[in-house]
């Protein structure tokens, strides 16, 4: 992995899609850094770095932006290459399609409804499993006609 070993995120063992720093200093994926605080035993118990297994004194995740940009500079220049990359890049274009998507269905498109119903039902292309989105993009595209 060279260059990019120094952004991989411990828990996925690859490229964050939504980097985070967490309360240990550590740069994390958002999912798989809110799922070890999620899963965490409650207090009494010390919810604990992953990384260092020293107390993590909160649960605030900070955006880390510029580690995204560096990763995404890293991946365009090629010094980030294969299963990494692909993964994040794959990611990212999913996203992308989902906010066009969203657009298109908030601008009236019923098509664009529907799919946008199936994203949040499924939790697919970097949209959130929502069942309540879900519902309402269904019920705005059989309104639309769909």
């Amino acid at each position: 992995h060279g260059v990019a070993e120094e952004f991989v995120c411990p828990l996925t063992l690859s490229l964050p899609l939504d980097p985070v720093i967490a309360a240990d200093g550590k740069l994390y994926d958002r999912e798989a850094i809110a799922e070890h605080i999620r899963r965490a035993p409650r207090p009494p118990a010390v919810l604990r770095s992953p990384v260092t297994n020293q107390p993590l004194t909160s649960t605030t995740l900070i955006p880390a932006h510029q580690a995204r940009n560096a990763i995404q500079r890293l991946i365009a220049t090629g010094a980030v290459e294969g299963d990494l990359a692909d993964r994040w890049v794959r990611h990212q274009r999913d996203q992308h399609d989902a906010q066009v998507i969203k657009r298109r269905a908030e601008g009236g498109d019923v098509p664009s409804m529907r799919l946008l119903a199936g994203l949040y039902h499924h939790g697919e292309r970097g949209v959130e499993r929502n069942v309540e989105e879900s519902a309402k993009w269904f019920s705005r595209a059989a309104e639309g006609g769909d």
